[in-house]
């Protein structure tokens, strides 16, 4: 009989979709953390269950301080018209990583495009305000040649397209040393972000002008840090957009679209 405001589900991949079932007739207010089930069916069979329930996808990445405020400036036309941005996650794993169901393709469901990399899918959507329609699928390539898990990409690379803006993305988990930047380059002005927080280090959000160094000075001495985080309020800050029912999160209807631009950067809309 026990009917809680608001769930939060936490738990590996494999297990969500007989959750969700299972409290389907709850009134409650959901947030499933990334990346929502095993693939794109189980998505669609989560949303036909959930639609007129308020649900939520935990992509807490929306909510570093840094990224905010560069989605601020993409709002205010900064950099001109965006001629390219360089997005790049690295994990470096562990030993026993081996033996875990993140690696496992029948609880994980995917390798490290859909975990982390949803997170990345989820931010250029975000950021630029796109429908996965939008967006071009130029190609993608993969790497599998360290655990050697079937179906378990390591490190992919994936090169997309809005309009004339080319968009790279490298993701992996064998990258050993933690890493996270966006890079934004206008015809104006140009960006980049740093670090995740922990051992990503600081995230900070640097900003340039072109031809800065006309003014005599180099061209990285004119260029000004905007804003340092470390990126430990995020979940806080998430929680507290949920309680506001703010539009800064990841609704379901956006999440679908960050799933269909998944799926077609594997080519395989059916599965």
């Amino acid at each position: 009989n026990y009917n809680p405001d608001l769930i939060f589900i936490c738990i590996p991949h494999y297990l969500v979709k007989n959750y969700m079932k299972n409290l389907s007739n709850l009134n409650s207010i959901f947030v499933i953390e990334k990346p929502l089930g095993m693939n794109f069916k189980e998505t669609k069979e989560i949303y036909r269950i959930y639609k007129d329930k308020k649900v939520f996808v935990g992509l807490n990445y929306r909510f570093f301080k840094p990224i905010h405020r560069l989605k601020n400036l993409l709002s205010k036309k900064y950099f001109g018209k965006i001629i390219s941005i360089d997005m790049e996650i690295g994990h470096g794993g562990y030993p026993s990583m081996k033996n875990s169901w993140k690696i496992d393709f029948s609880k994980a469901g995917g390798g490290c495009l859909l975990d982390p990399g949803i997170h990345m899918l989820d931010l250029i959507l975000y950021l630029f305000n796109l429908r996965d329609k939008d967006l071009k699928v130029n190609y993608l390539n993969k790497w599998s040649g360290f655990w050697k898990k079937k179906n378990i990409d390591e490190c992919v690379y994936l090169n997309l397209q809005y309009k004339k803006t080319i968009i790279y993305l490298k993701v992996s988990i064998v990258q050993w040393k933690s890493k996270f930047k966006i890079n934004i380059n206008g015809t104006e002005n140009y960006a980049s972000i740093t670090g995740r927080g922990r051992s990503y280090g600081k995230q900070r959000l640097i900003v340039g002008k072109k031809w800065s160094w006309l003014n005599g000075k180099k061209q990285h001495e004119n260029e000004r840090l905007l804003l340092e985080d470390n990126c430990e309020k995020s979940f806080f800050d998430e929680t507290l957009a949920v309680i506001k029912n703010s539009k800064e999160l990841c609704n379901f209807k956006n999440y679908i679209e960050v799933k269909k631009l998944y799926n077609r950067c594997l080519n395989d809309e059916k599965k």
